[in-house]
């Protein structure tokens, strides 16, 4: 599974408009967001054109970020056990301002 920050996630939609960003340009990025996507080879630098482009890894991990399932493959199945309808009965009292034992 694909793991970015709000930063490098943006960063990631930035190049995939862009296609490439000029060496000048990208002194405006955050640089510990540009460094950790280069890292991980989700960007490259040309040095013969000197541009940083999105590389063939960084629009895999972009398109798997984006096809992230989110919904539960038996929705009428029990909460989890971190969440269970009596804890979200006693938040929902507590927010009211209901002094709940």
């Amino acid at each position: 599974m694909i793991r970015l920050s709000a930063r490098q996630y943006k960063l990631l939609l930035h190049f995939e408009r862009r296609k490439d960003i000029f060496l000048d340009e990208c002194r405006k990025f955050n640089q510990i967001t540009f460094g950790a996507l280069l890292y991980r080879e989700y960007i490259a630098y040309n040095r013969r054109t000197q541009h940083f482009y999105l590389t063939r890894l960084g629009s895999a991990a972009l398109i798997e970020f984006k096809s992230v399932e989110i919904l539960r493959k038996a929705e009428s199945g029990p909460f989890s056990h971190y969440f269970s309808e009596q804890k979200i009965a006693h938040i929902v009292e507590i927010k009211k301002g209901n002094k709940v034992a």
